[in-house]
């Protein structure tokens, strides 16, 4: 027969189970309870299943407002939140410009004219060569070459450009002009007023008014008149030959010069001696009523030459003396009035001390 079981055993294992059925009341956990957090792999999930917390926009994009925009191209945060473009405005790079219409395109962050853009030449990436103008969307090979230059969509002569001289983008400022490539004060006509070489322009020299010749007078040093282009002539000065302003008549010279023929091919604006008689005619005197210095072979006597200077009654000449004011940097040498010092012989010239001479 079957054990029976006592009333008050069943109800000692009833009180027992009823304060053991909250776990975490018992010392001792029943057995098969587990509160130990799950594996992943005993989920079933993938690790990354768990969206990610938001990071922000990443770059080109900009939170504004609590949205991502692209501020390269967003009309109404256009370079930066907030900044809208007036209608009807677009914007390209992060600017705001008129709307970009044919033949014009956006490539990249700008609106281009495929039909001459150097970089995009009849469509988007499509450059051409450093040698090759982009006319009507195509590459035109050979058609810019040295010493021209491709500047933006231009080919222009780096050379002369006073906008582009010697590189794209370098501008002559100030009243410089560009001459091979360099920016330099604009170039002087020959006979024109200065007080330096700079002042007359690249490869011409200033005559300074100290050696007698009013006001400066620009020129250059010569061989032939082909030196000194139209409206010019090689002519005598300092024992050499420079480039003077040609002339009809004294009128065609400024304040202080006259028109005369010097030994070139025409007549050339000179100094008048009274600006300075000793530099100007040495021996001989200077005639103020005609501005020039009385011929050489033309004395009768003394009074004909400049002061202590003596005729020679043989050859009718004037010849100086030790005492002959022959001017600055000058002196008498060989019965000559001469050079003593190179600045005495104008821009650029030599004195041959021994016989008074330029070189």
């Amino acid at each position: 027969m079957p054990r029976s079981v006592r009333p008050h055993s069943v109800r000692s294992i009833l009180l027992s189970l009823a304060a053991c059925s909250i776990p975490l009341a018992c010392g001792t956990m029943p057995s098969g309870f587990d509160l130990a957090p799950q594996d992943a792999a005993d989920t079933g999930m993938v690790t990354g299943d768990v969206a990610p917390m938001d990071a922000g926009c990443r770059a080109p994009m900009m939170t504004c407002g609590g949205a991502c925009v692209d501020t390269q191209t967003s009309a109404t945060n256009c370079g930066r939140c907030g900044n809208a473009c007036a209608s009807p405005m677009t914007c390209v790079g992060g600017t705001c410009m008129a709307p970009c219409v044919a033949p014009r395109m956006v490539c990249g962050a700008a609106c281009v004219d495929l039909q001459t853009s150097q970089t995009n030449c009849g469509r988007c990436g499509n450059a051409c060569a450093a040698t090759e103008l982009c006319r009507a969307g195509i590459c035109l090979a050979n058609s810019c070459m040295a010493p021209r230059r491709i500047c933006g969509d231009m080919c222009v002569d780096v050379t002369t450009d006073g906008m582009n001289c010697g590189m794209c983008g370098t501008r002559c400022g100030g009243g410089l002009v560009c001459v091979a490539g360099m920016c330099t004060m604009p170039r002087r006509e020959f006979g024109e007023m200065c007080t330096t070489d700079t002042e007359c322009g690249m490869g011409r020299v200033c005559i300074l008014a100290t050696l007698g010749w009013q006001g400066g007078y620009c020129s250059r040093t010569c061989s032939g008149d082909a030196d000194c282009g139209m409206g010019s002539y090689c002519a005598g000065a300092f024992d050499r030959l420079f480039c003077l302003h040609a002339c009809m008549s004294d009128t065609d010279c400024r304040m202080g010069y006259r028109c005369a023929d010097v030994g070139g091919s025409g007549m050339n604006c000179v100094p008048r001696c009274e600006s300075a008689p000793a530099l100007m005619c040495g021996a001989d005197a200077c005639d103020p009523s005609v501005g020039e210095c009385v011929p050489s072979g033309s004395c009768g006597d003394d009074s004909d030459c400049s002061a202590n200077s003596t005729c020679d009654f043989d050859t009718s000449n004037c010849l100086c003396t030790p005492t002959t004011d022959c001017g600055t940097g000058r002196a008498c040498v060989s019965n000559r009035c001469g050079c003593m010092t190179d600045a005495s012989c104008g821009p650029g010239g030599m004195c041959e001390t021994a016989t008074g001479i330029c070189r």
